[in-house]
C-alpha cells in the first residue's frame, strides 16, 4: 500500500510535507493508528484488504485532486529550464524482436 498524508482543511487537503510511504500489509494498524480518515477513490476495492478498525475509517471520494500529487515535497520542480528538459525526457522500452533473416531478393510476403 502507498499512503500519502494530508491534513483536511477548510477548503480541501493539506500537504503534511511528508512524504509518500509504502506500508507493509501487517502493519497498517499500527502506521494508521493516528490517522482519523482514510480516503481513497478505490475505496471499494481496497476495503476488503483493510483490518475492520480501518474499514470504518475509509471514505470514498469520487476523485484524488491532481494538484496534491503535483507538488512532493521530497521532489521539487526544476529550477531552471535544462533542468525542465532533462526531466522530461522521454524512456522508451520495448522488448527485443529477433526476426529471421532473408536475403536481399527475397519478395516481403
Amino acid at each position: 500500500l502507498v499512503a500519502t498524508h494530508y491534513k483536511v482543511c477548510g477548503e480541501g487537503m493539506v500537504d503534511e510535507q511528508t512524504p509518500a510511504s509504502v506500508i507493509n500489509p501487517e502493519n497498517l494498524e499500527q502506521s494508521f493508528s493516528h490517522v482519523k480518515r482514510l480516503v481513497s477513490n478505490q475505496a471499494e476495492h481496497i476495503r476488503h484488504l483493510l483490518p475492520p478498525s480501518l474499514q470504518k475509517r475509509l471514505t470514498a471520494a469520487e476523485h484524488v485532486e491532481a494538484r496534491f500529487l503535483l507538488n512532493p515535497p521530497t521532489k521539487p520542480w526544476p529550477a531552471t529550464r535544462q533542468e525542465q528538459e532533462a526531466s522530461c525526457e522521454p524512456i522508451y522500452v520495448r522488448p527485443p524482436v529477433f526476426v529471421k533473416a532473408r536475403s536481399a531478393g527475397s519478395p516481403l510476403c
